[in-house]
């Protein structure tokens, strides 16, 4: 199932002539994240991840934003780097309220909560 996925938005990468540019680039980079996080590739996640939000910074699309944000909390956390790890929740939080994603919003505000 992995790689049907992958192979999808390969081909999704391909229709955007793989131009980061292309709005829907930073949702494609941060699902090929999440493929490779549930694969447990973290370093690939992690790449893929942060090339979602660089794109993200070309975009006016902000949708998916939430997603990023989490896993990479998820990443350095796991890591133990707190504060980076931290910052991200933080932005994921924002994002969550921001875009009313109620089932991530809860889940991160308490973990939110028991940092602080």
């Amino acid at each position: 199932a992995y790689d049907t996925a992958l192979e999808h938005y390969e081909k999704s990468l391909e229709l955007c002539d793989y131009n980061e540019d292309c709005p829907a680039a930073a949702l494609i980079f941060s699902r090929i994240g999440q493929v490779k996080f549930q694969q447990g590739i973290i370093s690939e996640a992690q790449f893929y991840f942060l090339k979602s939000l660089k794109a993200y910074e070309n975009s006016v699309f902000a949708w998916g934003r939430v997603d990023v944000y989490y896993y990479l909390y998820k990443i350095y956390s796991s890591k133990n780097m707190v504060v980076k790890a931290k910052n991200y929740l933080e932005k994921a939080s924002f994002y969550a309220n921001k875009y009313a994603c109620d089932e991530l919003r809860e889940h991160i505000n308490s973990i939110l909560i028991k940092l602080n």
